[in-house]
């Protein structure tokens, strides 16, 4: 079990590489074989993420979101915190998905408790402006500071 952590660490990383770095070169690639991967019978859920990604950010073709905001959601239903996060993203602003501000909330506060930094400072945004939630700059500053704590660095701007 351990050595196929390992090997599919490193493949994770291999594609991370290929996505964020190499992606000019390689996207087309890296999109058809992520497309490949989520085609299998239980793809991991970060893989699905890293496709979703391509897919909404235009990586290796044209930008899909209805297809990527697909794929995020089984990310999401497989328990990916930040595929959660980032699916509430979407319900907040109604992008790729219907809009449903109070789902995106209890997604966002479900991520936010599994430790995700992202939910987190946009719990922090949440209570800061006021925004689908009471008004409590405290408790904005605490999110901030707990997603702070691993040097996430969106938190440790917010945090000045």
């Amino acid at each position: 079990m351990r050595e196929t952590a390992k090997t599919f660490d490193a493949a994770k990383l291999s594609l991370i590489k290929h996505l964020f770095v190499d992606a000019p070169q390689h996207g087309q690639e890296l999109r058809t074989r992520l497309k490949h991967y989520a085609a299998t019978p239980s793809p991991h859920p970060e893989m699905l993420l890293l496709y979703s990604s391509c897919l909404r950010s235009g990586i290796g073709g044209e930008v899909d979101i209805p297809t990527g905001t697909a794929i995020l959601k089984r990310a999401a239903d497989a328990g990916n915190m930040e595929a959660i996060a980032q699916l509430a993203e979407a319900m907040e602003l109604g992008i790729g998905t219907s809009y449903d501000p109070q789902k995106a909330l209890k997604l966002t506060q479900l991520a936010a408790q599994k430790g995700n930094q992202r939910a987190m400072v946009n719990l922090g945004i949440a209570h800061l402006t006021g925004i689908n939630v009471k008004y409590a700059p405290d408790k904005a500053v605490e999110y901030f500071q707990k997603a702070a704590k691993s040097g996430y660095p969106p938190a440790l701007r917010k945090l000045g």
